[in-house]
Parts: C-alpha cells; sequence; structure tokens
C-alpha cells in the first residue's frame, strides 16, 4: 500500500500519477505499468475519492480526488523490482538487442540475422520490426521502460520519424542513427574518438561540451572506408586487375571466385553483383586468411584499409580543435572486434597518427543504445540529448 499523499516527495514511486482538484498537480517519477500490476480503490468512500481508472497503452493512472482528505485515497501496486531498458543495433548484417536494468547490468540479450539488405526505408524498418520480434519471442515477460534503437541507415531526421511510426504498432521506440549509440558504447562519459567499421564504417566524436561529431558513414557508394565491404570490393578490384594483367600477381582472385561461385577471375564481376551488400562483406574472412598466407595484396588491402579508416579520427580531432596527442581512439563494429589482424593494423595507424591512444571498445553499440534509453528516462545529459539531436 502507498500513501497517494506521501507521493510528492517519493522520488522511487514509478506511476505518473495526477491529482486534480483543490490540491494541485502531483509531481511524480515516471514509469510504465501494466493493468495487472496496478489496482486503486478509495480508502474510505466519505473522503469523496473517486476509484483508480487505467488508460492507455502504458497504464498510467489518474485519480481524481474530489474531497479534502487526499491522502486516504490508497493505491495496491506490485511495483516492479528494477527498471529496464532495451536496446538495439540495428545493422546490414546482423542485429542485436539488450536489455539493461537501472544499475546498468545486463539482464538479457541476442543476435539475429538482418532480413534485408537494402537502405531504402522500407527495409530499415523491416529489420527494425524483425528484431523488435525477436525480442518479443525471447523476452516475453519484460516491459522495457523505454526502447531505443540504433539503425544502420537512419541518419536522416525524417528516415528516424517514419521508421519510429512504422514500427509504433509493435513497440514505441526511439531511433537514433548508428554512431549515437557507439558513442554511448565507446564513449560514455568523456571526450574521445570512436572508430568503428563493420558492413559499413563511420568515425564519432564527443567534443568536451558533450556534443557529437560524426565523419565518414556515408554509405558503400560514397564512403564507408575501411569497413567490410569496402576492404572485399578492393580485393574484388586487385583480382580482376590481376586476371587481366595490368595489376599485381594474387591468390585473392581464386579465393573470392570459390566463394562467390564464378567459374573464373573474369567472371568475378557479375558473380559479387549477384549478392547483397551484407553478404559481400562476408567474404572479409577471405581477405584476412589470404593476408595472413602472405599475400602481399591482400596485405596492402588490409594495410590502406586501416589508413583510411584512421584518416577519419584525424579529421575528427581537427573538428574538435585538439591535438591527436590528447585524444584517445575507442575501436568499435563487428570487423574489429571479431578480426585480431585488421584491428591490429589499425591501432598501428592510429600511433602512426599521434594518438594518445587506441583500444578496442569494450562494451557493443546494443549497449549503447539501452544506455541512451536509461539516460532519456532518467534525464541524464549529454547522453539523453544525443537521441533527440543526433550528431553533426
Amino acid at each position: 500500500m502507498i500513501s497517494l499523499g506521501s507521493l510528492r516527495n517519493e522520488k522511487d514511486v514509478c506511476a505518473p500519477l495526477y491529482m486534480f482538484g483543490q490540491q494541485g498537480p502531483l509531481a511524480a517519477r515516471r514509469t510504465r505499468l501494466s493493468r495487472d500490476d496496478i489496482s486503486g480503490v478509495p480508502a474510505r468512500r466519505e473522503d469523496g475519492c473517486a476509484p483508480l481508472y487505467m488508460f492507455g497503452q502504458q497504464g498510467h493512472m489518474r485519480c481524481r480526488a474530489m474531497g479534502r482528505n487526499v491522502d486516504s485515497c490508497m493505491i495496491r501496486a506490485r511495483l516492479p523490482s528494477t527498471m529496464a531498458y532495451l536496446g538495439l543495433d540495428i545493422g546490414a548484417t546482423n542485429s542485436r538487442w539488450v536489455l539493461l536494468d537501472d544499475a546498468q547490468g545486463v539482464l538479457s540479450g541476442a543476435v539475429e540475422r538482418s532480413p534485408q539488405d537494402g537502405m531504402e526505408p522500407d527495409s530499415l524498418a523491416s529489420r527494425l520490426r524483425s528484431a523488435l520480434a525477436g525480442f518479443r519471442v525471447n523476452a516475453a515477460r519484460a516491459r522495457p521502460t523505454l526502447a531505443v534503437a540504433g539503425v544502420a541507415g537512419a541518419g536522416e531526421a525524417v528516415v528516424r520519424a517514419e521508421l519510429e511510426r512504422a514500427c509504433s504498432d509493435t513497440m514505441a521506440v526511439r531511433v537514433v542513427g548508428d554512431p549515437e549509440i557507439a558513442a554511448a558504447a565507446a564513449l560514455p562519459t568523456g571526450p574521445g574518438i570512436a572508430l568503428w567499421s563493420g558492413t559499413g564504417s563511420f568515425g564519432v566524436a564527443r567534443d568536451q561540451h558533450g556534443g557529437l561529431h560524426r565523419v565518414g558513414g556515408r554509405g558503400p557508394l560514397l564512403g564507408d572506408e575501411g569497413s567490410a565491404y569496402d576492404l572485399v570490393r578492393r580485393a574484388g578490384v586487385a583480382a580482376v586487375a590481376a586476371a587481366d594483367g595490368w595489376g599485381e600477381r594474387t591468390e585473392l582472385g581464386g579465393c573470392l571466385s570459390d566463394y562467390f561461385g564464378a567459374s573464373r577471375v573474369e567472371g568475378l564481376g557479375s558473380a559479387m553483383a549477384s549478392h547483397t551488400r551484407a553478404q559481400l562483406a562476408g567474404a572479409f574472412s577471405v581477405v584476412v586468411s589470404a593476408a595472413a598466407d602472405g599475400d602481399a595484396v591482400a596485405r596492402g588491402i588490409l594495410d590502406d584499409g586501416a589508413r583510411r579508416l584512421v584518416r577519419l579520427a584525424v579529421v575528427l580531432a581537427d573538428r574538435m580543435r585538439v591535438a591527436p596527442a590528447h585524444v584517445d581512439v575507442a575501436l568499435g563494429g563487428g570487423v574489429l572486434t571479431s578480426a585480431a589482424a585488421f584491428a591490429s593494423r589499425v591501432m598501428a595507424a592510429v600511433r602512426s597518427a599521434g594518438f594518445a591512444a587506441a583500444a578496442v571498445a569494450a562494451d557493443d553499440a546494443a549497449l549503447g543504445a539501452a544506455r541512451l534509453a536509461r539516460a532519456v528516462d532518467r534525464d541524464l545529459r549529454p547522453l539523453s540529448r544525443w537521441v533527440s539531436r543526433g550528431s553533426a
């Protein structure tokens, strides 16, 4: 039992209760409770308190107090033992979700293959809905207080709004781009730079005022330097050039032809064109293996890709107006967390560019998204602002 009157100063109460009448509005901490969690009765009818009633999808409560003794109106509530925040990282290849408690402990999580590879809003919405459905199946009893999804390709505000509307029938979710959740994962406590490489790539910096700055991540046609897709595409170019007699000799032609089912190296272009961007990025392991076997061209592609990726960090440091020697660089994304051979090249390029230090981020982007959900709910700045403002 909780006294309605006592809610005036109770910061741990989890329902937005409103009191109307002579007593004026009553402020309380926000949360979500289901209809099963709340029941309300007036303590004494003679005090004129009407029973509590439920409204809205979130199960918010209102009590209309029409009498003098509002303290006598009681509510029975099985308050949840913990708040829960859902974070989703929706990528072109894989999607991951993490459920975080209020103490930032991970309650559960899962990874699944993304169903579509397109970058148009319908494909992005399909990936997001699929991830939300996967969460519902694997955590059917969980009721997140707030959900934030970072979606690759949702950098524009109009796209984010469209995705939020498209998923409103499944779950209320705030949508941001992938740089925001990467920053929340790698730069949650202070300034720095994060380089992310997966199917695509980008760099994001947090400045001394908590603002975010983004470079790269402009898609496979105009950017994504040092990403899995970019490195595989360059490997294919080198393989065909060698087969035509004007490029350096390499074993990449045979390796990539086997991977994509091309009968000969000269037909590699057609074979690769029949695959999605995520499928092409999957051949990154072929390039890494060829480099490990001593193929000079494959090694050169990885070295050059590392330098191109680190160039994003150099631009970000200049934008922040700080010397690289005063900035740490965090590395993240599927390529940098799973391929030590490429990550070591990026670290070496970071050191060569004069940065203070480089390390693979301890947390992934889905956890960063859950942190953003918690920050929005608790109004923790600057992270809460990243959801509304994004990165420049």
